[in-house]
């Protein structure tokens, strides 16, 4: 058996379609403004390599044990300290040259990186012996060594010796000998700390090189105070990456978003509007039953015959598909509609608050 909405069912289902519609559509709506307030990408920063490298000067003075230096070695923090005159500032220490006999120099050197990788590590200490506007000449300290191997961290400690009393003879000599009175004579001690690393995105050559000064005079010496060589320096690759959303524990893409958001409001938009399009546009049964125009007789009563079958007819419209096959008039009491054909009574009946066709 066939069951049948009833007329307010029938009214009240494009209501309720369009209800959900509009609802969807308001919640789309919202979805594609919080989308598009939010960037769809951003900038991240990966590092892929990172180093530290270090050289120190440090030393000690042998000297001649008496009334000025009653210990032997002297460390530098025994000696007097006086700034130098170069901008940015540096200090020094002050030697008596005549009871200094020569200078014990220890340097540690360091290269430190965030993680292993194949490193050609080169190490010298270059020395320059200078009579500043007048001569210079190469001073040999300690040779190149070489080395190649994997790892993060490269240490090692050097230590030479400089002689002052040689220094202080050869400045006798050249003032006896040749009549060379200018002071000072300077050793320039240059550290260099040359790592080349390989297998990186990008080749990388590190040099650390600094200088220290032992400025030497008839009377006084005086030596660069103890300090470090420092530099580091961090590389990092610059990547684009889509910005996600958490979405019922899944991490779903804004721009993914932000589209399935502009094509739902764009179809529940367009539902909508067709559901009150319909509502409007859709004709009332009654203004169908006009259409029947003298084939529609009003009556004040009928009485269906009692060997007829009386058939409930759902709308007008099959009503009137059901008059043009019978070509029979259609009787009009009240709310009721009947077709009598033959043997076969079909009614009709509509109540007050039914107006639109319900054929759904």
């Amino acid at each position: 058996m066939t069951r049948y909405r009833t007329s307010e069912q029938k009214r009240g289902m494009p209501v309720l379609l369009f209800l959900v519609s509009a609802l969807a559509t308001v919640l789309s709506l919202a979805s594609v403004v919080s989308t598009h307030a939010m960037p769809v990408e951003a900038r991240t920063t990966e590092p892929w390599y990172s180093y530290q490298t270090n050289v120190k000067f440090d030393y000690v003075a042998l000297v001649e044990k008496g009334k000025f230096y009653p210990t032997s070695p002297v460390k530098p923090d025994q000696l007097m300290r006086i700034r130098g005159p170069v901008e940015p500032p540096t200090f020094r220490r002050v030697l008596i040259t005549q009871f200094t006999d020569a200078l014990e120099v220890r340097m540690p050197y360091s290269f430190t990186a965030d993680r292993p990788a194949d490193l050609k590590v080169k190490w010298r200490v270059d020395g320059m012996l200078v009579i500043p506007g007048v001569w210079q000449q190469p001073y040999p300290l300690v040779a190149q060594k070489e080395s190649t191997l994997h790892t993060a961290e490269v240490k090692g400690v050097e230590t030479f010796t400089i002689p002052v009393a040689e220094l202080l003879a050869d400045m006798a000599i050249n003032r006896a000998q040749y009549s060379i009175h200018i002071e000072p004579l300077e050793l320039h001690i240059k550290p260099v700390l040359e790592v080349e690393v390989i297998g990186l995105p990008e080749p990388l050559a590190v040099t650390n090189e600094g200088e220290f000064l032992v400025s030497v005079r008839q009377n006084t010496t005086e030596v660069d105070d103890v300090r470090d060589l420092f530099s580091e320096k961090s590389f990092a690759e610059t990547k684009i990456v889509p910005i996600t959303v958490s979405i019922l524990g899944m991490q779903v893409r804004v721009q993914l978003v932000r589209q399935i958001a502009i094509a739902a409001l764009v179809i529940f938009l367009l539902f909508s509007i067709g559901v009150v399009w319909s509502r409007r546009t859709k004709p009332d049964n009654r203004s169908l039953l006009q259409k029947l125009g003298p084939n529609l007789i009003a009556a004040s009563s009928f009485e269906v015959p009692g060997d007829t079958a009386v058939v409930a007819i759902r709308n007008a419209r099959e009503l009137i598909q059901l008059q043009a096959h019978a070509e029979r008039p259609v009787i009009r009491v009240g709310a009721n509609y009947y077709l009598q054909d033959g043997t076969t009574c079909y009614r009709l009946t509509l109540k007050d608050a039914e107006e639109t066709d319900g054929d759904e």
